[in-house]
């Protein structure tokens, strides 16, 4: 990932104007339920972050940037496991990946810590047997 991360870091220090919208997605991509898992966000968003932090954007914008990617991914989250519940498992990349499925139910945040996972674990992780929802 060492190269892939410094070509895009180089390339976004070339081209600033990419820079609000890589924060944008980066964040929005952190924050999707599945690609979350897959994606190294953190490192991601701390690159981006940096070269953002050397002028080209004040502390609130990319903050703002940051949070509002996390806000969108967050709710796209929430509206796909609202609409397809438990027949998400039986998309095509979930039905040969389960092990992401139970990776991102395991997550404590999705449990009880915190409101946007507990609402996410509502729409997705009730228990299919019974309809019995797990808070």
């Amino acid at each position: 990932m060492g190269q892939w991360l410094d070509s895009l870091t180089g390339w976004l220090s070339a081209n600033p104007q990419w820079l609000g919208l890589a924060i944008f997605l980066v964040a929005c991509i952190e924050c999707l339920a599945i690609a979350g898992i897959i994606v190294p966000g953190t490192v991601l968003l701390f690159a981006v972050a940096v070269l953002a932090g050397s002028g080209t954007f004040s502390l609130g914008e990319t903050l703002l940037l940051g949070f509002l990617g996390g806000l969108v991914g967050d709710a796209l989250s929430y509206t796909v496991g609202k609409y397809f519940h438990q027949n998400i498992r039986r998309l095509p990349l979930l039905r040969h990946h389960p092990e992401w499925i139970g990776s991102a139910e395991a997550f404590p945040a999705l449990r009880h810590r915190q409101p946007a996972g507990r609402a996410f674990h509502r729409a997705v992780a009730a228990d299919a047997a019974d309809g019995r929802r797990h808070v």
